[in-house]
């Protein structure tokens, strides 16, 4: 049987491809009805592939969950089925698929190494992704699952893009195919708009990474919405961050709620008092829109991916571009490491995946993405069921153990440090500090610890270039994350260069706070929520 004679699955080589070249008229079914911006994300996540396997007839549980309860009660007809094109950047064909699956994996890791293509983790070596064409009208990209890393992004000199990634598998042929992604997929204006479409992205990313989360699909996402004050649910009228705070909260989510008010409310709280290690005002600037980067940054750098609302839109904040330059001018010994931030990367329903939206002072000349961290107006952070803290309140508890435990001549060799805050698991804590080498760090994690941590990490800023590749935290400060802000000593341990505080109270229960004398390496700064993008 030849490749063009199977009913549903047919090759076509790509590699001749380039924007004007690409013959659009191999996606038989829905080519006369791609709109110009289909294309264009098209393109984009085809960009150096070698060839694509369309996938007719496909049933798509997404697109089925929302032709179930929205397109199949409308009086027009519409197809229940949808087309998925899987792109591969090595050349294949269809009899591949019939090898044993050893023999079909080997293939595929021989003809990229023959090219010399970097295998990533979490992704099949020679595969791509794929992506859902859908018959509705407005758009038709439906679920798109690409890997970040193998698609061609704008970069800064000196800077890394990190983003929380999870594993996808598909099947073709009975061939099992991975690839780490965090999905897309663009909103058809009935019955999911952008609202509905980012939390889309953000539950299915959680429900694959995490498996106490339920996978949820478009339709039944916009039936989260209890609150019909502003009309039916479908077709959709759109969100406000009020109402995807509630959404969270019907997913099994907590939420914190950040706009410019707020922010300026927890400034001024923090103006109240000024010890040396707290994080002063930018120079010349709005303090409620720093905040606002703050901790926005905060919750990214947790792989807790917020809803970023923007005038008229909302999208999904999953990863970052950090720089090894301050682009802020800020007083005193302590900045943020959001100072440090290029951008933040996201999914905007309208383009292609992973764009970003990036700070006025490095926007290039060329930038076409209307949209930068100026014009961020609010963010919903979805927090897990066992994160008590805000981050606010986390950074609070952080500010007075500091002052209670520490003083500022214990810090005098390093002029400017930068803090860094995070949430994670103790399961992805653990498998990250195993690594370090000493005896501390090993007695540390061999405790028994709650399901998710606050952790504050210190690092000089002459050590901040170093971060990706050495040791450079001189101080680290981890709060159970359970605690409630009136706790006393919610910490769990606190760790300087020369001294461990540990809170035994806390751990084992007893009515002590344990101190050891330690000559301790600097640590790792963490990275076990994120994977490098580029």
């Amino acid at each position: 049987m030849e490749d063009a004679d199977l009913m549903f699955f047919k090759f076509f080589d790509i590699s001749d491809a380039d924007e004007d070249g690409f013959d659009f008229a191999a996606i038989e079914d829905f080519v006369d009805l791609l709109s110009d911006d289909d294309k264009e994300i098209i393109i984009n996540i085809l960009q150096n592939a070698k060839c694509i396997l369309i996938e007719r007839d496909y049933i798509d549980k997404d697109y089925r969950n929302v032709y179930s309860g929205y397109y199949s009660k409308k009086f027009s007809h519409y197809n229940g089925r949808a087309i998925r094109i899987h792109i591969f950047d090595v050349m294949i064909s269809i009899s591949d698929f019939y090898l044993p699956s050893d023999e079909f994996y080997n293939k595929l890791k021989a003809l990229s190494d023959e090219i010399n293509l970097e295998s990533y983790e979490g992704t099949t070596p020679g595969y791509r992704g794929s992506v859902v064409l859908r018959p509705t009208e407005y758009s038709r990209v439906g679920r798109c699952l690409i890997d970040p890393r193998k698609i061609v992004r704008h970069s800064w000199a000196g800077s890394k893009t990190w983003g929380a990634l999870a594993e996808y598998r598909v099947v073709i042929l009975c061939q099992q195919l991975k690839v780490l992604a965090f999905p897309h997929q663009s909103q058809d204006a009935e019955a999911h708009v952008c609202a509905e479409t980012a939390l889309w992205s953000l539950f299915r990313y959680l429900s694959q990474r995490y498996p106490y989360y339920r996978e949820i699909y478009p339709f039944d996402i916009a039936l989260l919405n209890k609150d019909k004050s502003r009309g039916r649910t479908t077709p959709s009228q759109g969100l406000t961050m009020e109402q995807i705070a509630s959404v969270f909260a019907e997913y099994g989510l907590a939420a914190e709620y950040f706009d410019p008010k707020y922010a300026d409310d927890l400034s001024a709280v923090a103006a109240e008092s000024d010890p040396w290690h707290t994080i002063k005002p930018i120079e010349g600037g709005t303090s409620s829109v720093d905040a606002l980067v703050r901790y926005l940054h905060v919750y990214v750098d947790s792989a807790l991916p917020p809803i970023v609302g923007l005038p008229e839109h909302a999208v999904v904040a999953f990863g970052y571009i950090c720089g090894d330059t301050s682009l802020v001018d800020r007083a005193g010994k302590v900045m943020p490491s959001s100072d440090f931030v290029h951008g933040f990367v996201i999914n905007d329903d309208n383009i292609s995946p992973y764009q970003a939206i990036i700070r006025e002072a490095v926007k290039p000349a060329d930038w076409q993405y209307r949209n930068n961290i100026e014009n961020i107006d609010v963010f919903v952070a979805p927090l897990p069921d066992k994160v008590f803290l805000y981050a606010y309140q986390a950074e609070n508890i952080t500010d007075i153990i500091i002052s209670s435990y520490t003083k500022p001549s214990d810090f005098d060799a390093f002029p400017k440090i930068i803090r860094r805050m995070y949430c994670t698991s103790s399961k992805n804590y653990k498998e990250f500090r195993r690594g370090e080498g000493d005896p501390m760090s090993h007695a540390l994690i061999s405790l028994s610890l709650p399901h998710f941590l606050w952790v504050t990490e210190f690092i000089p800023e002459t050590c901040w270039q170093d971060r990706h590749n050495g040791a450079v935290v001189c101080m680290e400060i981890v709060l159970d994350a359970t605690a409630g802000k009136r706790d006393k000593s919610p910490f769990l341990w606190i760790r300087t260069l020369s001294k461990v505080w540990l809170n035994a109270k806390r751990i084992y229960g007893k009515e002590s706070i344990q101190s050891f004398q330690t000559a301790s390496p600097m640590l790792r700064s963490f990275r076990g929520n994120h994977k490098l993008i580029s």
